[in-house]
């Protein structure tokens, strides 16, 4: 079986790689652009300058977006149905031991993928939405890889177990169909059937298989990954063998390491390039096995149209020498940038760049009760430079700080904020449900908790979690903020924008943040606000630079892992809020030089691979 495999690679396998390579380009440069330009266009035709949590559902149901959302998938499926068939068109090639080129693949595939929207066909588009995720188990997906699972989905589903529980049933019934269905493609594109006949065959011809086509399809999967990762871990471990051997002669270690990196690059871009064909070829052999032992007539591929390549032997010698140049003048740049970065030249250490700050969030609440003057007082000793914290208002007016608007899950008491006068606030367990060594933990003042920032010159987020019974919070937040010379120390932060622009309508100096929990389109027009407040799910370099370019600022929640603050400090934001200060001031403090080969290995593994942790904010 894998021989048979790796023989209907190997046979053509430049078209393969080129072909691949052609796609993913295709996705990166043209799809993925098109697509968030289509996602501009269809909320601005249905009157959405941006999405939140608050108004998505209703973007959803808007007529123009269920268009809009069914075009994107005719389309997503179009040319998903390019990369399968052409794979198919080259594969049948190898099978008849002939050669074809990428150019012929890529053509046949775009013309026969129109096949799609005859009206019997159509629905092929659901199989390839079903089936192209997981046939695409290599280590990229194409196009499905670089769309992301939406935020809504991470956090509204995949954090509430009933939801969740649903999802994997969908994934476990889509991998059922994806057995049942697999050799459609094959019908479709090999016979010439329409789409149900094409279903059809493919059930029939995996009835009594599912179970080893299975196994066959993740064992060889699974090799790809071991070969892959050994070959760029045997690379890296070389990296810092040569950064140690070669201690002190900086020149040398660049040649080496920039002739190693070449290397590992090239390497990496093969594998890339044939990991997503490697399904493909697996489904292809068991297909021909299966044909050949039931005595079953194998059709071809006819291709009249199959453009063909006869370069002079002159014509070759230019095409390499074009090709060696290129590798030199990459050989000469990473030589370059590799001997900058052994000096000390070339740095992205965030202090030279951008200061990153950090905000302890509801204090040192991963130790100490959260939003109490303990959690506080530790969190300016494990150096936090900002504190946030969330503040309610009690029956007598006084704005005390509290996260949630019920006392229950902290003190045991069933009673809302409002409901309460401070006195009775104060008599208040809030410290025995973390720990009993913290009975009698009192939950303060926001004016107290302010007098303790001044005193150890720490910055406060003030989240405000106004409800309808707290009438007038924001205006005496601000007052209590200015009243003691707070304002340009501070910032007032909601997931309410009606609050900030209250707040802004009170006092226009007062700095405003939007905490947002979905985040889409032009929320950087949001006038009332001075920043936004993003969860970590949902940000990127692209839209931490829109908003920057705005002169607004971005913070970001929660961030409790060494990548994920790396990655803020790659992406450019100016806060982040975490419930480990500790940690985070070590990444941040760390020499943040770029490592060359550290940012290929990520991005060729990817991302899809490490799934962040992420706590509810707000």
């Amino acid at each position: 079986m894998i021989a048979k495999v790796i023989r209907l690679i190997k046979f053509n396998w430049r078209a393969i790689v080129i072909f691949e390579i052609l796609y993913k380009l295709t996705a990166a440069l043209l799809a993925i652009p098109l697509l968030n330009l289509s996602l501009n266009m269809v909320m601005k035709l249905s009157g959405y300058k941006y999405i939140t949590k608050y108004n998505l559902i209703k973007f959803l149901k808007n007529p123009k977006t269920i268009i809009y959302l069914c075009i994107l998938l005719i389309v997503i499926g179009f040319y998903a149905l390019i990369d399968i068939i052409g794979n198919i068109y080259i594969f049948d090639f190898s099978r008849r031991n002939e050669k074809t080129n990428a150019v012929s693949a890529f053509k046949f595939a775009f013309l026969k993928s129109f096949r799609m929207f005859i009206p019997t066909n159509i629905g092929i588009v659901f199989i390839v939405a079903i089936m192209f995720p997981f046939m695409n188990i290599g280590i990229t997906s194409g196009l499905f890889q670089t769309i992301s699972l939406p935020y809504v989905l991470k956090v509204y589903v995949v954090s509430i177990p009933y939801y969740r529980w649903i999802l994997i049933s969908c994934l476990v019934v889509f991998a059922y169909l994806t057995l049942r269905w697999m050799y459609s493609f094959h019908f479709f594109t090999l016979e010439k059937l329409n789409f149900f006949k094409a279903g059809y065959r493919s059930a029939r011809f995996s009835k009594k298989n599912k179970f080893v086509d299975l196994i066959r399809m993740l064992a060889i999967q699974g090799i790809i990954y071991v070969m892959f990762f050994v070959v760029i871990s045997f690379g890296v471990l070389i990296v810092v063998v040569l950064k140690k051997f070669f201690k002190g002669y900086y020149l040398a270690r660049a040649v080496f390491s920039a002739m190693l990196v070449i290397v590992i690059i090239l390497l990496a871009v093969i594998f890339v390039a044939l990991a997503t064909p490697i399904g493909y070829a697996t489904i292809a052999t068991m297909y021909y096995t299966r044909k050949e032992e039931r005595g079953e007539e194998i059709e071809d591929i006819v291709d009249n149209g199959a453009i063909k390549f006869n370069f002079s032997k002159a014509a070759l010698r230019r095409l390499y020498a074009g090709f060696l140049l290129v590798i030199i003048f990459l050989l000469g740049g990473l030589s370059y940038y590799i001997n900058g970065y052994l000096r000390g030249d070339f740095t992205l250490n965030i202090s030279h760049v951008r200061t990153m700050e950090i905000t302890s969030h509801r204090g040192a609440s991963n130790i100490y009760p959260e939003n109490t003057m303990i959690a506080f007082e530790k969190a300016i000793g494990y150096g936090a430079k900002w504190i946030e914290l969330d503040v309610h208002l009690s029956k007598d007016g006084q704005v005390f700080v509290m996260h949630d608007e019920s006392f229950k899950r902290t003190t045991g008491v069933k009673k809302k904020a409002w409901e309460l006068t401070y006195d009775e606030i104060l008599e208040l367990d809030a410290g025995s449900y973390m720990n009993k060594k913290y009975e009698g933990e009192q939950i303060p003042l926001l004016v107290d908790v302010i007098k303790l920032a001044k005193k150890n010159k720490v910055k406060l987020n003030i989240e405000i979690k106004a409800s309808s019974n707290e009438k007038g919070l924001e205006e005496k937040v601000v007052d209590i903020v200015n009243e003691n010379d707070f304002a340009k120390k501070c910032v007032i932060t909601s997931q309410n924008y009606n609050s900030l622009k209250k707040i802004k309508n009170y006092d226009e100096n007062i700095k405003t943040i939007y905490v947002m929990s979905v985040a889409l389109g032009n929320i950087a027009t949001l006038k009332y606000a001075d920043g936004f407040s993003l969860n970590i799910l949902f940000v990127n370099g692209a839209m931490v630079k829109k908003i920057h370019n705005m002169g607004k600022e971005v913070y970001v929640w929660t961030v409790n892992d060494e990548k994920g603050i790396n990655d803020m400090i790659d992406a450019g934001v100016d806060n982040i809020i975490t419930d480990n200060v500790s940690l985070a001031r070590s990444v941040v403090n760390k020499s943040k030089t770029s490592n060359v080969v550290r940012d290929i290995f990520d991005y060729l593994s990817g991302y899809v691979l490490i799934e962040r942790s992420s706590s509810i904010y707000g």
